[in-house]
């Protein structure tokens, strides 16, 4: 009973220490004025664990040592940052410059997303003037 009761602790160890190998590493994603960046995309290199920013650009993600992460949002370049032992890490994302025009894309049946002139069929385009826009109260 004692062999069995050594066994069972050692390994209970043995899986701790194995999951003992991932730290969380804590951030936040700026541009170059110092403003945050919210709700950008940081994903760990080669995987599919990733995480978002809150609205003040922070964000907290399970790592191992020497990861990259992948760190993106709309309208600016993705950049990658090597983790290493840090616990944490401040990026700052630049503008990219395809970004600066906007295009208008209709997003249709199954999230199928395509351009309104290449429907055969018409859309109804809704300005934020016309969702503003209140009755008149008699």
């Amino acid at each position: 009973m004692r062999r069995f009761f050594s066994l069972f602790t050692m390994l209970m160890l043995c899986g701790v220490f194995a999951f003992a190998q991932n730290r969380v590493v804590s951030g936040k994603v700026t541009n170059k004025e110092g403003d945050p960046v919210p709700f950008s995309t940081i994903k760990v290199k080669g995987t599919n664990v990733g995480t978002n920013a809150d609205a003040n650009g922070a964000f907290a993600i399970r790592v191992k040592d020497n990861t990259f992460l992948e760190i993106s949002a709309a309208g600016y370049t993705s950049s990658e940052v090597n983790v290493g032992t840090k616990s944490s890490i401040v990026e700052v994302l630049e503008l990219s410059g395809s970004s600066t025009r906007l295009t208008e894309v209709v997003v249709t049946a199954l999230g199928i997303k395509r351009q309104a002139k290449e429907l055969g069929y018409s859309t109804t385009r809704v300005t934020s003037g016309e969702v503003n826009q209140a009755k008149v109260i008699n």
